[in-house]
C-alpha cells in the first residue's frame, strides 16, 4: 500500500499533468456551437459570455479533472433567466463633492423566490460602511432593483 501527497510541490512528487475537460449539455436542444467552442477551451475555470446562453435554457456543465492517472468530475446545472440587472445611483450635492477617495464596492444580489417570476433583491458593500437597515439614508427601498443613496 502506498501513500499520495497531493502537494505537487513536495520533493519527489510526480509532475503536475493536470487537465480540465469541460462538456456542455442542454436539456431542450444541443448547446450552441459558439458556446461549445468556449467550453472546449478547457482550463480550471469556465467563463461564458451571457449572450451565448439562451434565456430559459438549462445547461449542464461538467468538468473532468485528470492528473497522473487520477480522475474526478463535477457537474453543475444553470438555468438562464432574464431578471433585472441591479443599478445604483449615488446622490451628490450640487456642486458635487467627494467625501472620500476610498473605493466602495456595492453589490446587488438577485435571488429567485417561490412563485413564478418572484425575486428578492439584497444589497451589500465592501467595506461594510453602508447600513442598509437605515431607510432614511436612501431615496429608494433597499430591496429594489435600483438603489438610490441620499446625498450628504
Amino acid at each position: 500500500m502506498g501513500s499520495y501527497d497531493p502537494d505537487a510541490s513536495a520533493p519527489g512528487a510526480p509532475p503536475n499533468n493536470e487537465t480540465f475537460t469541460w462538456t456542455c449539455a442542454n436539456s431542450e436542444q444541443p448547446c450552441p456551437a459558439d458556446l461549445l467552442g468556449v467550453v472546449n477551451q478547457g482550463g480550471k475555470m469556465l467563463s461564458v459570455k451571457a449572450e451565448l446562453l439562451l434565456v430559459d435554457g438549462r445547461y449542464k456543465f461538467t468538468v473532468l479533472y485528470a492528473n497522473n492517472g487520477r480522475h474526478a468530475n463535477a457537474s453543475t446545472e444553470v438555468k438562464i433567466v432574464a431578471d433585472p440587472v441591479p443599478t445604483v445611483t449615488v446622490g451628490t450635492p450640487d456642486p458635487p463633492t467627494v467625501a472620500s477617495t476610498a473605493a466602495l464596492r456595492l453589490q446587488g444580489t438577485v435571488a429567485r423566490t417561490s412563485g413564478a417570476g418572484a425575486i428578492t433583491i439584497s444589497w451589500t458593500c465592501d467595506p461594510a460602511t453602508v447600513d442598509f437597515t437605515k431607510a432614511d439614508d436612501f431615496l429608494t427601498p433597499t430591496n429594489s432593483p435600483s438603489l438610490v443613496i441620499k446625498p450628504g
